[in-house]
């Protein structure tokens, strides 16, 4: 599912909101660089606030926001038609500013005429009878590789970390725990889209949606979307959502952490000196502070190609848990669940995807 989308679209128009004025820090005197207006604006009375931002004098707008809160009541569960759900938005949004647009531009959104700054592919993973949530978080947090940047969310049950390199974070966490802790505020954005009648019996639902998984969701910035050519929304379909989510994810390596008791063929079977680096590598030394950066390139390289583990990504581990399995497409959960079929104002556009 989309679950953040940062939109910006030439649409000329009369600014509105509050101005906002963006001064340039080290110019004397300080003197306007830029200047913006921003309001928020709701679909539904009582609905969740979206953020909207008048740009460049008027040629502009910008839109942050989670496209399913809006449109469908919560982001639990959602659809991946990137081209559907942001120009559904946009119209909504500019409908809500009182705004015109012809049937021209909304063809044009329809079909991927907007820039992307910013992006979260969201999916849910199924918990393995006997684990728990917290389990995996922190024994992810514990053993993944200090590269990554492992760090305890500072809301809710969660983790965020980054793959080296790459431009893309992670963000794992428990939703079913976010929904409880923020009830009042979930019941209310839900009963704007869905109304009074089955409101309860739609949040129960969610909330068993949310149990027993793990949330994923990997957040693409503005200087990822640009290098992969991926900040126009023409470039994503619903298969390219997918082989970007499972591209990244094939990153984090899951099935790097090898057991301790299988790495003694693997070290016995290397040169005297790779022998050392790979003990040292075992015993969780810090090896780029032991060698030179041109010297551990080498010798990762070498390792790599003797033995297929990997001494900047790889981790030794003691107690694996089944991470690969966990974070699979065999263990991943549906887009929309059965009972969506009976409350279709809580899932936008599920006909669109498949319903298992």
């Amino acid at each position: 599912m989309i679950d953040l989308v940062n939109i910006t679209f030439p649409f000329r128009h009369k600014p509105f909101g509050n101005e906002r004025v963006k001064v340039a820090e080290k110019t004397r005197p300080k003197t306007p660089e830029s200047k913006r207006f921003s309001t928020t604006v709701s679909l539904h009375p009582n609905g969740v606030p979206i953020t909207v931002t008048s740009l460049e004098n008027g040629a502009a707008i910008n839109i942050c926001s989670s496209p399913l809160t809006p449109l469908q009541g919560h982001n639990v569960f959602g659809s991946d038609n990137v081209r559907v759900l942001c120009s559904t938005l946009i119209c909504a949004v500019l409908n809500a500013l009182q705004l015109e647009y012809t049937e021209r531009q909304r063809v044009a959104w329809r079909a991927g005429k907007f820039t992307l700054g910013a992006f979260d592919i969201t999916y849910r993973f199924g918990l393995p009878e006997g684990v728990t949530l917290k389990q995996i978080l922190e024994h992810i947090r514990l053993t993944l590789p200090w590269e990554f940047r492992p760090a305890v969310s500072s809301q809710g049950v969660g983790i965020r970390f980054e793959v080296p390199r790459r431009n893309a974070a992670f963000l794992l966490y428990d939703k079913a725990q976010k929904l409880t802790d923020q009830r009042t505020r979930s019941l209310k954005y839900l009963r704007a889209v869905v109304g009074d009648d089955d409101v309860e019996k739609i949040l129960a639902g969610l909330n068993a949606a949310a149990l027993n998984s793990v949330r994923v969701e990997l957040k693409l910035d503005k200087k990822y979307l640009a290098q992969h050519k991926l900040n126009r929304g023409s470039a994503w379909t619903v298969e390219k959502v997918r082989e970007v989510f499972w591209e990244e994810t094939a990153h984090l390596r899951l099935e790097s952490y090898v057991p301790l008791r299988q790495l003694r063929n693997k070290i016995d079977g290397v040169g005297k000196h790779l022998h050392y680096i790979l003990e040292l590598w075992a015993r969780e030394a810090d090896l780029r502070a032991i060698c030179p950066a041109s010297t551990f390139d080498r010798h990762r390289s070498a390792i790599r190609k003797a033995t297929g583990i990997d001494i900047l990504l790889d981790h030794p581990m003691i107690e694996p848990l089944p991470l690969a399995e966990i974070f699979s497409q065999a263990n991943m959960r549906s887009d929309f669940p059965k009972w969506t079929g009976r409350y279709p104002a809580c899932a936008f556009r599920a006909r669109a995807r498949r319903i298992v």
